[in-house]
């Protein structure tokens, strides 16, 4: 059975904010300028990419629970993207976190280019 691929996202707040009157109730809104979306890759097309079980703004007659959906990005929204092969290190499902500005990061993360190799 092939590994699903698990969609690393990052949009701004703007757009994640028009989207949010349709997933399911969060606990903190975005307060960032840039929101970053984590779920599973349904699928990838002209439009956008489509991810999998998101919560929905609805619930289930019997026991109350949150309809699960895809949603869509549009790929003029995507402002970075990664893919990911499923990990037991990873919880399965969708989530939504803001991303704080961060004003100088240490330098020991940092990776510096590197200057074209002469021929």
């Amino acid at each position: 059975m092939p590994k699903q691929r698990i969609a690393f996202v990052l949009v701004s707040e703007t757009w994640w904010s028009s989207v949010a009157p349709l997933l399911a109730p969060s606990p903190r809104p975005a307060t960032a300028p840039l929101v970053r979306l984590l779920g599973p890759l349904v699928n990838q097309d002209a439009a956008g990419i489509w991810l999998g079980e998101v919560p929905a703004n609805l619930t289930r007659a019997k026991g109350g629970s949150h309809v699960m959906m895809s949603l869509l990005i549009p790929w003029d929204q995507i402002i970075a993207m990664g893919a990911l092969e499923e990990s037991s290190g990873l919880r399965p499902g969708f989530a939504a976190m803001s991303v704080e500005t961060v004003s100088d990061p240490p330098s020991a993360g940092r990776v510096e280019p590197r200057p074209p190799v002469p021929r």
